[in-house]
């Protein structure tokens, strides 16, 4: 080995070494000042907030394994972060976007990527709580005030239940959910409410807004006392239930299953169902393979003649 080898590599050792005692005495030190140099652990296990500021127009988190609460109506905008381990994840924070990114292990305190080698810290390799943390449930808690500025809000996580409280949203809500469950009890969107996810089970009550898409390999879907323009549903394996008070006679259909029973306003339906007519303003789309489909949905009719039936306006 060349002595320049040698030398660099005894010159690095010294670094690592001085960086170890550096981390050492500012430990003691800070914790002299009352202060700490690692985020400390309490019996009710680790809590972090970011507040959501006026002009953050897009809010996005993933995460793995963690009960997810979206709450409406609050005073202030925040996010709250409990029990996640403090050294596995990357929060950002610009004028427009606030993101938060659970990393997968230790390993990914040092990030290999396009712009070179990003290291986190040496400090956190040489925290040993972390490995204190994984019997903790991990949960996250999103307070929106009404008049947030939030176009864009991104929910990812594997293994994770989601709950929607009393929400208003002038944006778009994305709810990627690997497998988990997921709970929708009055939210209000100008725009689209999305859920994609490969096992899932969904129950959304008093819904209201532009488009409504959800798409999922397994899902048990119940849709109710809900109301969007654009309904877009494509489950492959399950149940999937839609029952709206809104008038859709009038509007596109393309409903079909290829194995699974189809019931339209208590009427079951043995062969697919497509209607287009000319100027419709609501559309109603659920395809699946191997899972039951049950509608409800008003019909408009004429006075004093008899009300039609769904076999007798939207299918051809």
């Amino acid at each position: 080995m060349k002595l320049g080898s040698i030398v660099g590599i005894a010159f690095s050792c010294l670094l690592i070494i001085a960086g170890i005692v550096l981390c050492v005495m500012g430990t003691n030190k800070a914790e002299e000042a009352g202060q700490f140099l690692f985020t400390q652990r309490s019996e009710e296990g680790t809590y972090y907030c970011e507040k959501i500021a006026k002009g953050t127009n897009r809010v996005k988190i993933q995460f793995k394994n963690a009960d997810v609460t979206v709450i409406g109506g609050a005073e202030k905008s925040q996010i709250e972060f409990i029990n996640f381990n403090p050294n596995l994840y990357n929060v950002s924070v610009t004028p427009n976007i606030l993101s938060f990114e659970e990393m997968p292990s230790l390993t990914s305190i040092v990030d290999i990527g396009e712009n070179g080698i990003n290291f986190k810290g040496l400090r956190y390799l040489l925290d040993f709580d972390n490995y204190n943390y994984d019997d903790l449930n991990k949960s996250v808690v999103i307070s929106l005030a009404d008049d947030s500025d939030i176009k864009i809000l991104d929910i990812s996580g594997e293994k994770s239940k989601v709950t929607l409280k009393n929400v208003k949203l002038d944006g778009d809500l994305s709810l990627k959910i690997d497998s988990g469950s997921i709970s929708v009890d009055d939210f209000s969107t100008t725009s689209t409410l999305e859920i994609i996810g490969s096992n899932l089970n969904s129950n959304i009550k008093g819904f209201s807004g532009s488009t409504l898409r959800c798409n999922s390999t397994k899902a048990v879907l119940n849709i109710t006392e809900s109301s969007a323009k654009n309904t877009e549903i494509d489950v492959k394996n399950g149940a999937v239930e839609y029952m709206t008070r809104d008038v859709l006679s009038n509007g596109f259909f393309n409903i079909s299953s290829k194995s699974g029973s189809v019931t339209v306003n208590d009427d079951k339906i043995t062969e697919a169902i497509f209607s287009s007519p000319e100027n419709y303003e609501t559309s109603l789309t659920v395809i699946t393979e191997d899972a039951s489909i049950n509608i409800s949905y008003e019909v408009e009719t004429a006075p004093d003649t008899p009300s039609q039936t769904p076999t007798d306006t939207v299918i051809q």
